[in-house]
Order: structure tokens, then sequence, then C-alpha cells
């Protein structure tokens, strides 16, 4: 069957999560493999101070989810012994029902009346739970089943889609992500995620959000291009591969961050990289650098000579619109530190830095900071 619904971003997914929970409705997020919708479901659970009760059903059988009936030998009844896995008080947390359209019809069924009625058997999911599940496409994916339109009717659907915008968020904040892999993405969005490419093309690896966190994992650990090309062919693909090495030669001949906070202002202008994809990496990886008030006035400096790009820019290069993401990045690692703001906006380096920004744009970052 066709899923007829609109698209959600993951960005989106914590407040209709949220709206579910407090109505006692079920959702179900549709998406292809690796887009990161188990994630999801648990940095939801964290973000409201929740547990998570997470059921991989293809791990399962039926009567680990109905429970277990045993004999009331005194009342002449059988009675059912509920799972262990099961909350027995109140919320808040989340009972995620992962892969639910590969599990096979019997647990589907088990499901029905948890999803449905928030129940099983005379055990009553307590107040404050969402009842929360997660399945691939028909596109994605041709080891499912079928799912009964009678379960599918009482659920809140919820198509996600890949999203960079999303991803780089999250990648900045939660997910400690290398700047090269953000600074690639950013550059090649082609290559953020490629599930339906991959089962159209019949290839068993694919590139998706996921694999470019385990890829981030592969250039951390080890430096030996062997091993890491290797490796990373082996998560994302050797098409996918082979461009992310391109990109990475080519950040990795630049100066580093820390080598360009060192050099005086006419020395640095000739070391910044003159490429998209440099301009990015450098933009990602100077939050990274501060630590206090006086680290963060440095990377400032830095940030405000970007502009200076913009005389010597053959290329055409959005060098300001890059300069002012690393400038509301800063600006949110400097929140972070003691008196770092107070210090920046007193500085010289602000104010050069605010006359030379667009009105509209001026008055914003104002705002902002």
């Amino acid at each position: 069957m066709e899923l007829n619904t609109g698209t959600v971003r993951p960005k989106e997914i914590p407040g209709l999560l949220k709206i579910c929970m407090d109505l006692e409705l079920s959702p179900i997020l549709w998406g292809p493999p690796g887009i990161g919708k188990s994630e999801m479901v648990s940095q939801f659970a964290g973000d409201i101070n929740g547990s998570l009760i997470d059921l991989r059903l293809t791990q399962i059988d039926s009567v680990d989810l109905r429970g277990q009936t045993i004999p009331d030998l005194e009342a002449g009844l059988t009675r059912w012994l509920r799972p262990e896995m099961l909350p027995d008080q109140k919320g808040p947390g989340v009972i995620f029902l992962d892969e639910i359209n590969r599990a096979e019809p019997r647990l589907q069924a088990s499901c029905f009346s948890l999803l449905c009625e928030r129940r099983i058997g005379d055990w009553k999911v307590p107040e404050g739970w969402l009842i929360c599940a997660a399945a691939n496409g028909s596109d994605h994916s041709d080891q499912i089943f079928e799912m009964d339109p009678a379960l599918a009717d009482r659920l809140v659907h919820l198509n996600v889609v890949a999203d960079l915008e999303s991803w780089i968020a999250w990648a900045k904040t939660r997910g400690n992500i290398s700047s090269e892999i953000i600074a690639f993405l950013q550059t090649k969005p082609d290559w953020f995620e490629g599930g339906t490419k991959r089962i159209a093309e019949g290839h068993i690896i694919g590139y998706s959000p996921r694999g470019w966190v385990k890829v981030d994992k592969v250039i951390k650990a080890t430096k030996d291009q062997a091993t890491r090309a290797a490796l990373v062919s082996g998560i994302v693909g050797k098409e996918a591969a082979a461009e992310f090495f391109l990109v990475l030669e080519e950040l990795e001949s630049y100066t580093s961050v820390y080598d360009l906070l060192k050099a005086d202002r006419k020395t640095r202008f000739k070391m910044f990289p003159r490429t998209l994809a440099g301009l990015y990496n450098l933009a990602y990886a100077v939050q990274g650098t501060i630590k206090d008030a006086e680290s963060v006035n440095a990377a400032f400096e830095l940030i405000v000579q970007l502009r200076d790009l913009l005389d010597d820019n053959p290329n055409h290069l959005p060098v300001q619109e890059i300069q002012t993401l690393a400038a509301e990045m800063l600006f949110e690692g400097a929140e972070k530190i003691d008196g770092a703001i107070q210090v920046l906006i007193g500085s010289p380096l602000y104010d050069e830095y605010m006359a030379k920004r667009p009105e509209a744009e001026s008055v914003a970052f104002s705002q902002a900071a």
C-alpha cells in the first residue's frame, strides 16, 4: 500500500511526539533504513527525562509481548503474567515498537491492542507513556509484512524524510561529528541519503545519515589510508567513499584552524582555504577551538577576517554566508562560557563585524547576540 501522507523533517519529530503523548495517540515513523528513526525516539525520551523501552520486534516472539498464561488452581482460571519489560508505574516514558512491519503477523496482532487500546489483556499502559512504532516503506525494503488496515487506521502516520539541515544541527550539538564530515555533506548534499537509489540499483550498500556517523568514527580512529578506504567503502559504498576521500584529501591539505589562530592577520589571509568545502570545514571547526573568553575573542577575529576573501574571490564563493554561519555557531558556543558574550559585544571586532553586515542581517544578528 502507498503511504498517502505528507512528509515531516527530523527536527519536527520531537514536537509531534510530544503532542501525541499528551493526546494518547500512537504515532508510527516511516522512513528508509539509516535515517535515524530509532535515534529520534531515543533522544525524545531523553528530552522529556523519561524511560525508554525499546522493543526490536524482529527479535522477540508474540508471547514475549503478550505475556504468559499461568494457572490459578484455587479460582479454576488461567491468568496472564505481565512481561517484565512492560512498565508498571507512571511515566514519562516511551514504549517503542521498532521495525513493526518486519514482525510476523502474529506479533503484529499482539501489538494491535497495545497501540490501539493501550492495553494487553488486563494490563493497561500507565499514565504518561507514549506508544510509538517505526517502519520501513515497501520502496526501502522487500522483507516486510503488509500492515493490517485495521491497525494502520488507528495510528498517526509520520513520513520522515532525510533532511540535511536537521542532521547538521544534530551533528553540531549532539552528535559530536567532525567538521570534515559536515563540510563534505554541506558541499555534496546528494551523497547524504541514498536508500531509494540503493534499492533501484540493486546494491547491498548505500549511504545514509547513520552511515556517515559510522564514517566519522572511522576517520577519528585511524589515519591509515588503506584501513580508511576499506572501512568507509564498506559503510557507504565505493562511489560515495571515492567522493568523500577526494574532499577529505583537499581538507587535510589545508592549514589547521589552530595554526590559523596563531598566525598574524597578513599571513592568515594567505592561509585561508579558497574552496567551498574548505571554507565550510573552517566554519564548523572554529567552534571547537573555544574554551574561555580569550579563545572566543581569538576565534571571532578569524571569523571577522573571512570577509577579506570577498576581495579575492575568483570562484564566487558564498563567503559572507559562511562567515555568518561561523559567527552564529561561535555565539552559540560563547553563550555557554561565563562572560564570553559580554567580552565579544564590547570588543572593536564586534563593531567591525557589524559595520560590514547588510542592514537587515545586522539587525537580526544583533538581536540574536
